[in-house]
C-alpha cells in the first residue's frame, strides 16, 4: 500500500501534475503496481484492459462472498429464492444486470434438481462448492 511519502515523479513533473493531466496514472499504479505498468509498456489501452480484468475479479470475489453468506451450500434451494437473493446482491453492488439462478454457474459448481415443495414439483439448485478464484 502506498503512503503519502510514496509520491512518484517524472523529472520536473510531480504526482499531482501528472494525475491532473491523466487520472489513469494513479489508479494504474495503485491497483496494478509499477512493475505491471512497466510490463504493459505504459500503453493506456493495455492498462485499461488490465484494470478492467482486475475490477471484474474483485467484483466476482465480492459476489461469491455474499452468496456464501446468503445461501446454504449442499442444500437444494428453489431457483426463485436464488434469483431473488442474487438480484439483491447485484443491486447492492450496483451491477446493472438481471439475475438468473443459472448465473451461479459462473462462480460455483452447481447441480440442478427438482424437489416436491408444498405438493408442487419445484426447480431447485444445489450449490456444491465455489470454484477456485484468484485476484491478482
Amino acid at each position: 500500500m502506498r503512503t503519502a511519502s510514496d509520491k512518484f515523479s517524472l523529472g520536473c513533473f510531480t504526482e499531482d501534475l501528472i494525475v491532473r493531466r491523466n487520472p489513469l496514472v494513479r489508479e494504474s499504479y495503485e491497483k496494478l503496481g509499477a512493475e505491471r505498468v512497466r510490463e504493459l509498456n505504459y500503453n493506456q489501452t493495455q492498462i485499461k484492459r488490465e484494470l478492467l480484468k482486475y475490477e471484474k475479479a474483485e467484483q466476482a470475489y465480492k459476489i461469491v462472498q455474499r452468496i456464501k453468506n446468503d445461501l446454504p451450500q449442499q442444500t437444494a434451494v428453489p431457483a426463485k429464492i436464488i434469483k431473488a437473493k442474487l438480484q439483491r446482491i447485484y443491486d447492492d453492488l450496483e451491477i446493472a444486470q438481471t439475475a438468473k439462478a443459472t448465473d451461479l454457474a459462473k462462480w460455483f459448481d452447481i447441480q440442478p434438481c427438482y424437489r416436491n415443495i408444498d405438493g408442487k414439483n419445484t426447480a431447485c439448485i444445489m450449490i456444491i462448492r465455489a470454484r477456485l478464484m484468484r485476484i491478482n
